[in-house]
């Protein structure tokens, strides 16, 4: 990544692309998602198409933004409490996804199959 194109997310159930060489910076807004907000984006290394998206209502989903649609959607299931995805690394291959958790869990999802695998 070059630095000129980032992503944010915030509480009003959205993320927005933006290129800071363009005279409108945010380019694109995406997802209104209906159970939380944005808590935790991160561009996949060398891949500024994709993008992981942690969502306050513990989910997370894989963004193609060549074809402005959701590739996965990843879910903490076994938390019965309120657990915001905090943050995200993914792994040198980038097949497998780290997530920590605000109740301080750590999950490893295989990003191909859509499940957890640690």
């Amino acid at each position: 990544m070059d630095g000129n194109v980032f992503a944010s997310g915030s509480s009003d159930l959205s993320f927005r692309i933006w290129d800071i060489r363009q005279k409108n910076a945010c380019f694109r807004v995406f997802d209104k998602n209906e159970c939380g907000g944005i808590s935790a984006i991160k561009f996949m290394p060398e891949n500024v198409n994709t993008l992981a998206v942690g969502y306050e209502e513990k989910t997370i989903k894989l963004w193609d933004l060549r074809a402005m649609a959701p590739l996965g959607t990843y879910v903490e299931k076994e938390s019965k409490f309120f657990d915001a995805v905090k943050s995200f690394s993914f792994s040198k291959s980038g097949r497998l996804l780290f997530s920590a958790y605000s109740s301080n869990i750590i999950k490893i999802w295989d990003l191909l199959t859509e499940t957890a695998v640690g």
